[in-house]
């Protein structure tokens, strides 16, 4: 019985300590996507900085490689880079980027709403489709392609 409590209690703590890790590694992404729109703030480190933030959020086993996730973020960064986000847009960025990065839907559903913010942002067209593939990349690295109803 006293096995059974101690397992309980180090379960509860490390669940506990996983939740606290989320909590800091969304507040990290939410900072690093406000800093994205200020003009002053250093884009390579930015870009650096968003792929920590993402990397962070991934699991251990479906960990995206560094390259494609620098290659979201280079591109997004200095698209978005000087052009302040409103809160709702700093939100939307964030809960999409979080979604991809722990596979909690289909990839295409973040990435419409990442395209719909930079759209929102003024980032041309050809660009925000060369950053939505990027991302794209991304969930793809993670959980393998988008499956349209092909699975039976």
């Amino acid at each position: 019985m006293r096995s059974i409590l101690c397992f309980l209690l180090f379960a509860a703590c490390v669940m506990g300590q996983n939740a606290g890790d989320d909590k800091v590694a969304i507040g990290n992404l939410t900072s690093t996507l406000v800093g994205i729109g200020k003009a002053d703030a250093s884009r390579a480190r930015l870009t650096e900085r968003l792929a920590d933030d993402m990397l962070a959020l991934a699991n251990r086993d479906h960990e995206p490689s560094r390259t494609v996730v620098l290659g979201f973020t280079g591109e997004f960064t200095a698209a978005l880079h000087g052009k302040e986000l409103s809160s709702r847009s700093v939100t939307v960025l964030q809960q999409s980027i979080v979604d991809v990065m722990r596979a909690t839907s289909a990839t295409f559903v973040p990435a419409a709403s990442l395209r719909q913010i930079l759209s929102q942002a003024g980032v041309d067209s050809t660009k925000a489709q060369l950053i939505t593939r990027r991302f794209m990349a991304i969930g793809e690295e993670i959980k393998g392609p988008d499956d349209l109803g092909s699975r039976q």
